[in-house]
């Protein structure tokens, strides 16, 4: 499988609205990356520049060592699986799978070989003989990962293939897709704008926003350590409560404070701040919802903030709570007591709490 680089990649439209400004990426070998991020962010026009199906406005796209810019699609040796399916309905799953390879005067052997073999790898031997129309959402999915297994291509781009499938039938998707890269150790790009969808399947994320990488990393590592307040607030489910404070100093002790809510930074915070001007009072708080918890009755440092809504999720509770003015959400044990529209006292967990500029977004760090 082939390396994919881009170098300074920028799409810039005639009206002159950028879609995707200076982008710099390196994906290994049998690397499986995940382009994250909100619906019109710019990571399908990078997917399609990569593609060669949108041009390049600056900068450079490298395939398996060999600029593409100028090449066209059908002469980069990709695949790419689009979101609805783009299955001819006149045709067979057979010969939908089998069409690419006819195009380009494949023997018939080899043809049969390959579609053969892509059609046990998902399942779908039994359907060979049947039309898209016949098939079911899932099932048109993998004639069309089918078709592009049988290319056998260096690069398998997917722009959002499973956005039509129903939450059940998407989960397992989502595996079968793991398992197919894992037998084939294959280098793909997958675009999503579905944080959960990207935690789970990439082995690295970038996060595009604006048509600008906000940052690159493993899942675990852009979930824990977010570069800037929009990561924090995309990547989880439910995201970073992000809370605007001011710092105060009394005592030697550093606080975080927004009306009646004060919170005590640790040690590490204070050495991240002691470079900053004094005239800097304001900073972003950010915390993870599982980092905030149920204090027990009574607790002297408990914080108090109101119920405003409980969702029973089975395994756990999301409780939407007002404190100082704001809304956060905290993850509860299954078993709380706690109802909506009734006061509880919370504990915030400040050695997993992260720094943010208030004035760049940026994180402290």
């Amino acid at each position: 499988m082939a390396e994919l680089v881009l170098k300074n990649v920028s799409k810039v439209y005639e009206n002159g609205v950028h879609a995707v400004s200076d982008v710099d990426l390196e994906v290994g070998s049998g690397e499986f990356i995940v382009l994250v991020g909100p619906s019109g962010c710019g990571k399908s026009t990078l997917l399609r520049m990569i593609a060669g199906l949108e041009t390049v406005s600056k900068g450079e796209i490298w395939i398996g060592g060999k600029l593409v810019n100028d090449v066209p699609a059908k002469d980069r040796d990709i695949a790419m699986v689009f979101q609805n399916y783009a299955l001819y309905p006149h045709m067979t799953v057979y010969e939908n799978m089998a069409f690419g390879l006819r195009m380009r005067r494949l023997p018939k052997a080899e043809i049969e070989r390959r579609v053969r073999q892509a059609a046990e790898t998902l399942g779908l031997v039994s359907l060979l003989d049947r039309r898209p129309k016949e098939l079911s959402g899932g099932q048109r999915q993998r004639v069309a990962v089918g078709r592009a297994i049988v290319r056998q291509p260096k690069l398998f781009l997917f722009d959002e293939p499973l956005s039509n499938l129903d939450a059940k039938l998407r989960v397992e998707m989502r595996a079968e897709l793991l398992k197919l890269h894992r037998r084939l150790k294959a280098t793909a790009i997958y675009v999503t704008h579905d944080q959960v969808e990207a935690m789970s399947m990439g082995d690295r994320l970038v996060v595009v926003e604006g048509g600008v990488v906000q940052q690159i990393g493993p899942p675990l590592e852009v979930y824990r350590h977010p570069a800037n307040v929009f990561v924090a607030s995309f990547i989880g489910s439910p995201p970073m409560n992000l809370i605007t404070c001011e710092i105060q100093e009394r005592d030697g002790q550093l606080r975080f404070v927004r009306d009646r809510l004060a919170l005590d930074a640790t040690a590490e915070q204070k050495r991240l701040l002691q470079d900053r001007p004094s005239t800097e009072r304001r900073i972003i708080i950010g915390i993870r919802p599982e980092d905030v918890r149920e204090a027990e009755p009574g607790a002297r440092e408990a914080i108090e903030a109101r119920v405003e809504l409980l969702e029973l999720l089975g395994s756990e509770a999301l409780a939407t709570c007002s404190v100082a003015g704001q809304q956060i959400t905290v993850r509860l044990g299954a078993q709380t007591a706690t109802r909506a529209d009734s006061s509880i006292g919370l504990r915030f967990d400040m050695k997993r709490a992260k720094l943010f500029d208030a004035a760049t977004g940026k994180a402290i760090g």
